[in-house]
């Protein structure tokens, strides 16, 4: 093999990388790497001091396809409403991981209607009070340890 062909082998390599690296917008992935996997009754509980920080939550996820996603936990009765790309901050790079959350609402029926999904959520937490109620929010911007199981 050519010198030529192999620096051009590695630099595809790395800009591949680089690519998979852009999939978390750059302020959130130092935090991201740093931030421990919490509940989300824990995130719930403590909502005002995670207000606007990058977040990891381990939960699953329920959605019927009509109305908004949300990311629960048996061990407590609220949620966090999931905000995908494009409702929330838009990011010109995706994950595959996201792709794969795609596939797997896509897949059978509709939402989890015939399927259990699960995994680590990362994203922009928002806790907004409302007059009656908080409104709690995570804008996804990756998912890592995807489980989809079917019922």
């Amino acid at each position: 093999m050519s010198q030529a062909l192999c620096q051009l082998l590695v630099f595809e390599a790395l800009s591949g990388l680089m690519l998979f690296a852009s999939a978390v917008p750059l302020e959130a992935q130092s935090t991201t790497d740093r931030a421990r996997t919490m509940s989300i009754c824990e995130l719930v509980a403590k909502g005002k001091q995670y207000d606007r920080k990058v977040v990891r939550v381990s939960a699953h996820l329920l959605s019927d396809d009509i109305h908004p996603m949300v990311l629960v936990d048996s061990r407590c009765k609220l949620g966090v409403t999931l905000v995908r790309e494009g409702e929330g901050e838009r990011h010109s790079r995706r994950s595959m991981a996201l792709d794969d959350l795609d596939h797997a609402l896509a897949t059978g029926m509709a939402g989890t209607l015939d399927k259990e999904i699960s995994g680590v959520f990362v994203g922009r937490f928002r806790c907004r009070r409302q007059p009656r109620r908080a409104e709690r929010l995570l804008e996804l911007f990756d998912v890592f340890e995807l489980s989809v199981v079917k019922k």
